[in-house]
């Protein structure tokens, strides 16, 4: 528990991942602000950690605190900038945020990744149907699907796509 956990922050200040367990244990008991203190000194202790700085920025993110997430996660990503996870990351909050001009930017970098997996192409559905952009986002799906032919999530959510434009060739 969360004495355990005190009790080897005490022992080494420098424990980072006893600060990430803390501040998961803090936000599962609703002590956000908590958390996110706890999340904040694992960035003092490691500032060259890039993952120190993508686990704050998701802590924001599903907070509900999209600016924050965005600034963090950029921040993460001017370290690694390569980070596939903190790219989707980002792209998220911009989409949460309702910044579909900036997701749509991150969206169409990320399916352009040769190591784009299924998530980044459910990621830029998502935007494409946020802008209404049918053509591309049907475009989308073909590539994902191409790729990804045994997704299940991806051959649902073209369907929905389909239907929703009232084509009717994937009944």
């Amino acid at each position: 528990g969360i004495n355990s956990i005190s009790k080897a922050i005490q022992i080494n200040p420098k424990f980072t991942l006893a600060y990430f367990y803390k501040s998961g244990n803090l936000s599962e008991n609703g002590d956000n602000d908590k958390a996110i203190v706890e999340m904040t000194k694992l960035i003092q202790i490691d500032p060259q950690n890039a993952l120190n700085y993508a686990l704050r920025g998701d802590f924001y993110r599903r907070f509900g605190d999209y600016n924050n997430a965005i600034v963090i996660l950029t921040r993460a990503l001017q370290q690694d900038n390569q980070n596939l996870e903190m790219q989707k990351d980002l792209v998220m909050s911009y989409y949460l945020k309702k910044d579909y001009v900036k997701a749509l930017e991150g969206a169409e970098v990320l399916i352009e990744r040769d190591d784009a997996d299924v998530v980044s192409y459910q990621i830029a559905g998502n935007v494409y149907k946020a802008l209404e952009m049918v053509k591309e986002c049907d475009k989308m799906y073909k590539k994902a699907l191409k790729k990804f032919p045994k997704s299940g999530p991806l051959h649902s959510e073209y369907g929905e796509l389909l239907w929703a434009i009232k084509d009717f060739t994937a009944i």
